[in-house]
This record gives structure tokens, sequence and C-alpha cells, in this order.
């Protein structure tokens, strides 16, 4: 493994490009072992009950290996006071899934790009909760990212993707649609939070606007390159 390890993060508010930049990378890197994880469509077009028998399974695994931590990282979770109980399962479920994930990315020495890692759950644990997490304390109990790409975006370009996009059951696309202004401004103050802390933590990381359209090809090129001169 090198220096930087194996998990690479793209963060970025929804609409920013993480998810289509992080799959132009990875499809250009997959013949040297680089993997694009997405957590959320991964199981797209599998019946529910796959879906849901995967997520337990990761849940009990990672209980099994470190009841303490488990029971402290859940209690973390919970103590936010989540808007709905809905989303405190859903938030519960999805943390437990992707530790096992990077967890087993690691223990296989597998280099995957992740598109909603440790630091997107960070913003979205705290977007619809009446207390947000302690970004130090809650990094302290869980497994994070090596290399963090985090992509800016104006609220401008922001708001028009996840327009075009028209994904209503996700949160920030229902408050962009339904103009939620405070929620929109809760949201980018949670991001600006984790990027001031990434900022000046002793974390290898990188700062890139994709605010352009056009750049795209470009940004993904310079992700690429990064990507690369990591291996060296």
């Amino acid at each position: 493994m090198n220096k930087y390890g194996n998990i690479i993060e793209l963060f970025g508010l929804p609409g920013s490009g993480k998810s289509t930049l992080a799959a132009l990378v990875a499809s250009e890197l997959d013949g040297e072992g680089i993997h694009y994880d997405n957590c959320l469509f991964r199981f797209m077009g599998r019946p529910k009950l796959i879906k849901a028998i995967f997520k337990i399974y990761a849940m009990v695994k990672q209980l099994t290996i470190n009841p303490g931590r488990f029971f402290r990282q859940l209690k973390m979770i919970v103590d936010t006071q989540q808007n709905s109980f809905k989303d405190l399962i859903r938030l519960i479920v999805e943390y437990f899934f992707l530790m096992n994930l990077i967890r087993e990315a690691r223990q296989r020495n597998k280099k995957i790009i992740l598109d909603e890692g440790i630091y997107h759950f960070l913003w979205s644990v705290c977007l619809d909760s009446q207390n947000c997490l302690d970004i130090e304390s809650f990094l302290a109990l869980s497994d994070k990212s090596d290399f963090i790409i985090v992509l800016s975006i104006d609220d401008e370009t922001m708001c028009q993707r996840l327009l075009s996009r028209n994904y209503n059951n996700r949160r920030l696309d229902r408050y962009v649609s339904t103009n939620n202004i405070t929620m929109i401004r809760k949201s980018n103050d949670i991001f600006d939070a984790i990027s001031v802390y990434l900022n000046t933590a002793n974390i290898s990381k990188i700062f890139i606007d994709n605010s352009i359209a056009s750049e795209k090809e470009q940004n993904s090129i310079l992700i690429k390159n990064i990507i690369t001169n990591l291996e060296q």
C-alpha cells in the first residue's frame, strides 16, 4: 500500500459533481486497480430484501468486531436528535455500511474512490439534526478516508444542477426545489465547517472548484493525475 493509503474520497455538496468525477476517474484508472464505489447506487435494481440483508450484515459485522466502539458510534449518531426516526435509522445503517466498506477495502488492499465517504456522512447527519456532531470526536471513532478531494461549487450552479436532476427523494434536492433558504444555508454552513476542519487538520487533501461544467474533463484529468502521483 502506498503512503497515502487506499481510500480516496471526493467530498462536496450534492450537485458538486462528486459522482460524475469519481466515475470518470475510476473508469480511466480501472486497469490500475482503482475502483469507484457509490454507497447509494451500488444496490440499484436489486430487490429491497437483498439490500436489507447486505446492510444488516454490515452492521452485525461491525458490532462483532468491536462492540464497545459500535455502541459509542451509535450513541453519537442518536444524540444528534434527527428530525425524523426514519432519517435516524437510515443514517445509522448508512454509517455502519460505510465503515464496513472501508474496513474491507483496507483488509483486501483494495483502492477505491468514494463519492459518499465519512465527510459526506458528517454533512448528512448534521443537516436535519438538532445537535451537530463534534467533528474531531466522531472522526476519532470512525474509519476514515486517506486522501480527500474537496469539491466546491457556487450556490447558483448547485441549485441549477439539483433542479435538473430531479432527485426529490434526497433532502437537499427537496429543499432546493421548495426554495427552503434556511436549510440551504444550513447545508452550506455545515459544508464550510467541515472544509475549514479539513483545511487546518493534518490530513492529505486538495481543494478543487467544480462550478463550471465545461471544466469537468479538465478536473477529471487533474484528479486522475493526483491519484496516479499518490501511487508513486
